[in-house]
């Protein structure tokens, strides 16, 4: 743990050395004084709080119908996040900006608009709209270069955000409940186990460490739960070592499970998947709800094929069967 809290110490070193070297070169140009530590520790603390970060421009301010002076903006890059909403006008209840003027901002998921369905409603994390000229960005008067701000978020999401904990179900039902998306795919690409970072909130408390895994690159072909669509590529995280962590869901007692028991992805292989989404909306990644549930095996004839510690699914041999269980327990 001491030798990955200093790589990162290190890492951050490295970042701040280089936002120091390029604000310095703008700061000359513009005559303005360079962020200070403090402040670019500040825009690191609103990334880990924001749900999409974007380089926009302000359309036109107006006031809402509650009176509050509100703008609509246009996203023309997308910083951190699913590109989903590049191009698009978004509606934020601030109105600092000013028109035609280019803003960073931090995002969080806001309340619908009134009269405004075709628009998308973000609230702006810290009430900061931070102004853009000539890639350079105005924090409280002071100036960082852009570009250094996207390195240090490149850092930042280079991280991969877990939850704290790994839930295991005993019943189809609850497997069912449990899983953000359910659907049938196929491995495309499997690449050799390594440490990855990772990153998890407990108790109020950041945790990072290291931890053999793998990013799967996975093709949907059909969903049974969740709005993930045919022909779709993922990324679905692949560790292991997680199964140490996991727990009853019905009893919230530890859940051990043997690691040989646990299912081993092979490229080109089958697999009825169960997932949940990754916790930071800014990662594009897929997690099993816990190691040995992640996915069933399916040979050619939509057999199933599981560990007997996977209770949940054990019983099943075809694909029929399980998809009319989960269909059933979602349908009520």
């Amino acid at each position: 743990m001491e030798k990955i809290r200093a790589k990162h110490i290190i890492a951050m070193l490295l970042v701040l050395a280089a936002m120091a070297a390029l604000c310095a070169c703008n700061a000359q140009q513009a005559d303005v004084p360079l962020a200070s530590e403090a402040e670019i520790y500040e825009m690191q603390r609103l990334y880990r709080s924001s749900s999409l970060v974007v380089v926009a421009k302000c359309l036109r301010t107006h006031t809402d119908a509650s009176g509050n002076v509100c703008c609509d903006v246009s996203v023309e890059r997308t910083v951190a996040g699913t590109p989903e909403h590049l191009g698009k006008t978004l509606h934020c209840p601030l109105g600092s900006m000013k028109e035609g003027e280019e803003y960073l901002l931090y995002l969080a998921k806001g309340e619908d608009v009134y009269q405004s369905e075709d628009m998308d409603s973000f609230k702006i994390v810290g009430d900061t709209a931070f102004r853009i000229k000539n890639d350079v960005v105005y924090v409280s008067g002071s100036v960082i270069d852009m570009s250094s701000i996207e390195t240090a978020i490149s850092q930042a999401g280079s991280i991969i955000s877990v939850q704290s904990e790994s839930l295991y179900y005993k019943n189809i039902a609850a497997l069912s409940e449990g899983s953000d998306y359910i659907f049938i795919g196929r491995v495309k690409e499997a690449p050799a186990i390594k440490p990855m970072a990772f990153r998890s909130h407990e108790n109020g408390a950041t945790i990072e460490n290291e931890l053999p895994a793998s990013l799967l690159t996975v093709e949907v072909y059909g969903s049974v739960k969740g709005s993930l669509k045919y022909g779709s590529e993922i990324q679905v995280v692949y560790c292991p070592t997680m199964a140490e962590g996991m727990i009853d869901a019905s009893t919230l007692k530890p859940a051990a499970c043997d690691p040989a028991k646990l299912p081993v992805p092979v490229e080109g292989d089958t697999y009825l998947f169960f997932l949940s989404k990754g916790p930071d909306e800014k990662q594009d990644y897929y997690f099993g709800v816990n190691p040995l549930q992640l996915m069933a095996q399916l040979d050619d004839n939509d057999r199933v094929n599981v560990d007997g510690a996977n209770r949940a699914l054990s019983s099943f041999r075809s694909l029929d069967a399980v998809v009319r269980n989960i269909r059933k327990a979602l349908n009520g």
